[in-house]
Protein backbone atom coordinates (compact mmCIF):
# COMPACT_ATOMS: atom_id res chain seq x y z
CA UNK A 1 0.00 0.00 0.00
CA UNK A 2 0.93 3.47 -0.63
CA UNK A 3 2.11 5.70 2.80
CA UNK A 4 -1.11 7.42 2.16
CA UNK A 5 -2.91 4.39 2.65
CA UNK A 6 -1.81 1.69 5.03
CA UNK A 7 -2.87 -1.79 4.73
CA UNK A 8 -6.31 -1.56 6.74
CA UNK A 9 -6.37 -5.83 8.43
CA UNK A 10 -9.05 -6.36 11.24
CA UNK A 11 -8.99 -8.97 13.38
CA UNK A 12 -11.09 -10.67 15.10
CA UNK A 13 -10.16 -10.58 18.46
CA UNK A 14 -13.15 -12.55 20.28
CA UNK A 15 -10.79 -14.80 21.88
CA UNK A 16 -9.42 -12.06 23.73
CA UNK A 17 -12.67 -11.69 26.06
CA UNK A 18 -13.50 -13.89 28.68
CA UNK A 19 -11.37 -16.71 30.37
CA UNK A 20 -7.67 -16.15 28.05
CA UNK A 21 -7.50 -20.08 26.25
CA UNK A 22 -4.64 -21.04 24.14
CA UNK A 23 -5.80 -19.00 21.02
CA UNK A 24 -6.49 -15.58 23.41
CA UNK A 25 -3.04 -16.16 23.52
CA UNK A 26 -2.11 -16.11 20.55
CA UNK A 27 -4.64 -13.57 19.35
CA UNK A 28 -2.95 -11.38 21.83
CA UNK A 29 0.57 -12.20 20.39
CA UNK A 30 -0.69 -11.49 17.07
CA UNK A 31 -2.17 -8.36 17.76
CA UNK A 32 1.39 -6.92 19.26
CA UNK A 33 3.42 -8.13 16.59
CA UNK A 34 0.71 -6.72 13.75
CA UNK A 35 0.32 -3.66 15.51
CA UNK A 36 4.29 -2.31 15.87
CA UNK A 37 4.55 -3.67 11.30
CA UNK A 38 4.90 0.04 9.31
CA UNK A 39 2.53 0.26 6.78
CA UNK A 40 -0.24 -1.09 8.35
CA UNK A 41 -3.57 0.05 10.27
CA UNK A 42 -4.35 -2.51 12.97
CA UNK A 43 -8.15 -2.91 14.77
CA UNK A 44 -9.89 -5.60 16.39
CA UNK A 45 -13.56 -6.68 16.48
CA UNK A 46 -15.66 -9.08 18.37
CA UNK A 47 -18.33 -11.10 17.62
CA UNK A 48 -20.46 -11.76 20.69
CA UNK A 49 -23.04 -10.33 23.09
CA UNK A 50 -20.33 -10.46 26.08
CA UNK A 51 -19.18 -6.99 27.27
CA UNK A 52 -17.93 -5.28 24.36
CA UNK A 53 -14.92 -3.50 26.49
CA UNK A 54 -11.92 -3.49 24.93
CA UNK A 55 -9.35 -5.86 26.03
CA UNK A 56 -7.13 -4.39 28.78
CA UNK A 57 -3.82 -5.75 26.68
CA UNK A 58 -4.88 -4.65 23.33
CA UNK A 59 -2.17 -1.98 22.25
CA UNK A 60 -3.44 1.35 22.29
CA UNK A 61 -2.13 1.54 18.66
CA UNK A 62 -5.01 -1.45 17.27
CA UNK A 63 -8.54 0.34 16.84
CA UNK A 64 -11.75 -1.29 18.51
CA UNK A 65 -14.98 -1.53 16.83
CA UNK A 66 -17.69 -3.73 18.09
CA UNK A 67 -21.02 -4.14 18.12
CA UNK A 68 -22.82 -6.40 20.39
CA UNK A 69 -24.62 -9.44 18.37
CA UNK A 70 -24.67 -13.16 18.66
CA UNK A 71 -22.39 -15.35 17.45
CA UNK A 72 -24.39 -18.50 16.71
CA UNK A 73 -26.85 -16.03 15.04
CA UNK A 74 -24.26 -14.80 13.25
CA UNK A 75 -22.41 -18.31 12.14
CA UNK A 76 -25.99 -19.64 11.26
CA UNK A 77 -26.42 -16.30 8.87
CA UNK A 78 -23.28 -16.49 7.45
CA UNK A 79 -23.60 -20.41 6.89
CA UNK A 80 -26.68 -20.74 4.98
CA UNK A 81 -27.43 -17.09 3.78
CA UNK A 82 -23.82 -15.61 3.49
CA UNK A 83 -24.59 -12.32 5.05
CA UNK A 84 -23.90 -10.34 6.46
CA UNK A 85 -20.49 -8.96 5.05
CA UNK A 86 -17.74 -8.74 8.04
CA UNK A 87 -17.84 -4.72 6.67
CA UNK A 88 -21.34 -4.37 7.99
CA UNK A 89 -19.67 -5.54 11.54
CA UNK A 90 -16.04 -4.09 11.87
CA UNK A 91 -15.77 -1.41 9.68
CA UNK A 92 -13.84 -1.35 6.10
CA UNK A 93 -10.84 -3.56 5.82
CA UNK A 94 -8.40 -4.67 3.41
CA UNK A 95 -7.96 -7.54 4.87
CA UNK A 96 -10.11 -9.56 8.12
CA UNK A 97 -7.83 -12.16 9.74
CA UNK A 98 -10.10 -14.85 11.54
CA UNK A 99 -8.51 -15.57 14.31
CA UNK A 100 -10.74 -18.50 15.56
CA UNK A 101 -11.90 -20.67 12.59
CA UNK A 102 -14.67 -19.08 11.45
CA UNK A 103 -13.63 -16.22 8.10
CA UNK A 104 -17.22 -14.16 7.80
CA UNK A 105 -18.37 -13.60 4.12
CA UNK A 106 -17.07 -10.00 3.16
CA UNK A 107 -17.55 -7.63 0.19
CA UNK A 108 -14.38 -6.73 -0.44
CA UNK A 109 -11.72 -7.41 2.19
CA UNK A 110 -8.98 -10.03 1.29
CA UNK A 111 -9.68 -13.34 3.93
CA UNK A 112 -7.18 -14.98 6.34
CA UNK A 113 -8.28 -17.75 8.94
CA UNK A 114 -6.42 -19.77 10.73
CA UNK A 115 -7.49 -23.42 11.88
CA UNK A 116 -5.97 -24.02 15.30
CA UNK A 117 -6.70 -28.01 15.11
CA UNK A 118 -8.90 -30.55 13.58
CA UNK A 119 -10.36 -32.08 17.30
CA UNK A 120 -14.09 -30.72 15.48
CA UNK A 121 -13.59 -33.25 12.95
CA UNK A 122 -11.31 -36.07 14.77
CA UNK A 123 -13.12 -36.07 17.93
CA UNK A 124 -16.95 -35.02 17.26
CA UNK A 125 -17.74 -36.61 20.73
CA UNK A 126 -16.06 -34.71 23.27
CA UNK A 127 -16.41 -31.24 21.48
CA UNK A 128 -19.08 -28.80 22.34
CA UNK A 129 -21.96 -27.99 19.97
CA UNK A 130 -20.62 -24.55 19.14
CA UNK A 131 -16.92 -26.38 17.85
CA UNK A 132 -19.24 -29.03 16.34
CA UNK A 133 -20.72 -26.54 13.79
CA UNK A 134 -16.90 -26.21 12.58
CA UNK A 135 -17.47 -28.99 10.67
CA UNK A 136 -20.09 -26.96 8.53
CA UNK A 137 -17.71 -23.69 8.81
CA UNK A 138 -14.48 -24.20 8.14
CA UNK A 139 -14.98 -25.48 4.97
CA UNK A 140 -16.61 -22.65 4.00
CA UNK A 141 -14.75 -20.84 5.84
CA UNK A 142 -11.47 -22.31 3.26
CA UNK A 143 -13.24 -21.38 0.64
CA UNK A 144 -13.78 -17.72 1.24
CA UNK A 145 -10.17 -17.03 2.30
CA UNK A 146 -6.83 -16.15 0.28
CA UNK A 147 -4.77 -17.84 3.31
CA UNK A 148 -5.79 -20.46 5.35
CA UNK A 149 -3.12 -20.40 8.59
CA UNK A 150 -2.09 -23.14 11.08
CA UNK A 151 0.10 -22.49 13.67
CA UNK A 152 3.06 -24.06 13.54
CA UNK A 153 3.80 -26.15 16.68
CA UNK A 154 5.10 -29.47 17.43
CA UNK A 155 3.84 -32.10 20.09
CA UNK A 156 4.43 -35.49 20.82
CA UNK A 157 1.68 -37.35 18.53
CA UNK A 158 3.34 -35.83 15.50
CA UNK A 159 6.70 -36.30 13.96
CA UNK A 160 7.20 -33.21 12.03
CA UNK A 161 6.08 -29.46 12.53
CA UNK A 162 2.91 -27.93 10.76
CA UNK A 163 3.61 -26.21 7.52
CA UNK A 164 2.40 -22.75 8.87
CA UNK A 165 -0.23 -21.27 6.04
CA UNK A 166 -1.20 -22.34 2.85
CA UNK A 167 -2.69 -19.51 0.28
CA UNK A 168 -5.81 -21.21 -1.69
CA UNK A 169 -5.02 -22.16 -4.87
CA UNK A 170 -1.37 -23.11 -4.28
CA UNK A 171 -0.09 -26.67 -3.27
Amino acid sequence: MSDTHPLRVTLDATPLLGSRTGIGRYVQALAHQLSAAPGLALAATAFTLRSGQRPADLPLAVGWHRRRVSARLLQASWRHTGFPPVEWLAGAADVFHATNFVLPPSRSARGVVTIHDLSFLRYPEVVSASSGRYRELVPLSIRRARVSARPAQRSQARSRPSTGCRANGSS
